[in-house]
């Protein structure tokens, strides 16, 4: 194999390993407070219509394209999973518009700190800290009701000067408030995807420095070993807030 053919392939792999680590690894949190991993291969089948598998992702779909989601679906949960209580997204808008076709009963929950970078990325300096405090006091309320006066005051100071980013968070408010049909003391850990980000960045670190993969099994072989390593680390670790829902 050439080396420039060599190189091709090992970004091609490259992507394969973010699709892998983004849409086909679940971490499911029980009330029991379990984390555990659910690798491609086992029990959970993730697809897409916007480009054939085993051939390279379009430019398009990638951090170094447009960054536009592919339309995704997904089937068969984990063995012995009752339902699926909330599934919590970066707004990917293909994986949520998957969501009330593949498991309508769910809800879905918008993580609050992607949301956040969003409001604030285009905010003047000095309205910077008005609206991020404005912003904060929507998901920091004591209830559903609270947070939807505070995002209606938010509306009413900021509309005229950011008619676009409010709009778009008022677009994205019901996914945005899911978290409050859930136990209070859960609010924290579940309107953010925090819980897993850890995790993607431990497979950016094993996988960046490798200049190129040699095939798609040896992807699959770097990324299972991680993620059953985690899986080991938590066999016997419980998130805490989990099971005082028990």
């Amino acid at each position: 194999m050439r080396a420039s053919e060599n190189m091709r392939l090992g970004r091609e792999l490259w992507q394969a390993a973010q699709v892998i680590a983004a849409g086909l690894l679940l971490l499911a949190a029980s009330l029991r407070g379990y984390r555990v991993y659910i690798a491609r291969g086992q029990t959970m089948n993730l697809s897409s219509t916007s480009f054939q598998d085993g051939l390279q992702i379009p430019a398009k779909f990638t951090c170094s394209g447009a960054g536009i989601s592919p339309q995704l679906a997904w089937t068969a949960p984990p063995a012995k999973t009752a339902s699926l209580a909330l599934i919590v997204t970066d707004g990917c808008p293909g994986l949520a518009a998957a969501i009330p076709t593949v498991y309508p009963r769910a809800r879905h929950q918008r993580c609050w700190v992607h949301k956040m970078r969003n409001i604030l990325e285009k905010v003047r300096k000095r309205d910077y800290d008005e609206v991020k405090a404005g912003a904060q006091a929507i998901y920091l309320a004591p209830s559903r009701a609270h947070a939807e006066t505070a995002f209606r005051r938010f509306r009413a100071r900021w509309l005229r000067e950011y008619g676009p980013m409010v709009r778009r968070l008022e677009r994205d408010l019901p996914e945005l408030l899911s978290v409050f049909a859930f136990p209070r003391h859960l609010w924290q850990k579940l309107r953010t995807t925090n819980v897993i980000e850890r995790c993607f960045v431990e497979v950016r670190r094993r996988t960046r420095p490798m200049v190129c993969f040699v095939n798609v099994e040896s992807v699959d072989r770097i990324i299972y070993s991680i993620f059953q390593r985690f899986n080991l680390e938590w066999k016997t670790r419980t998130l805490n807030l989990f099971t005082q829902a028990a």
